[in-house]
C-alpha cells in the first residue's frame, strides 16, 4: 500500500482506523517520531501489520522533509 498524498483522511490502517492525518498530526506535534510511538498512541501496526511499512514510508517522509527537530528520536 502506498500513501495517496491527496487523501490525508484515508485509512492506513485498517486494524485501528489510523488515517494519514493522525499520523501526521502526531508527527508534527512532536508526540510520535517513530514506528514504535505510533503504533503505541493509536493502535496501528499492532493487528495484521500489513500497513507497517506504509506508515514507516510516511513517517520518512515527514522526518527527511522537515521535521528536523524529531529526526533524532527516529527508530532504526
Amino acid at each position: 500500500m502506498t500513501v495517496d498524498q491527496d487523501k490525508p483522511e484515508e485509512v492506513i490502517c485498517s486494524c485501528s482506523g489510523t488515517t494519514e492525518e493522525k499520523i501526521k498530526a502526531l508527527v508534527a506535534s512532536g508526540r510520535a517520531a517513530n514506528l514504535d510511538q505510533i503504533s503505541r498512541i493509536t493502535g496501528a501496526c499492532s493487528g495484521c501489520g500489513a500497513c507497517d511499512s506504509t506508515i514507516q514510508e510516511l513517517l520518512d517522509g515527514l522526518l527527511d522533509a522537515g521535521c528536523s527537530s524529531i529526526a533524532d528520536t527516529r527508530q532504526t
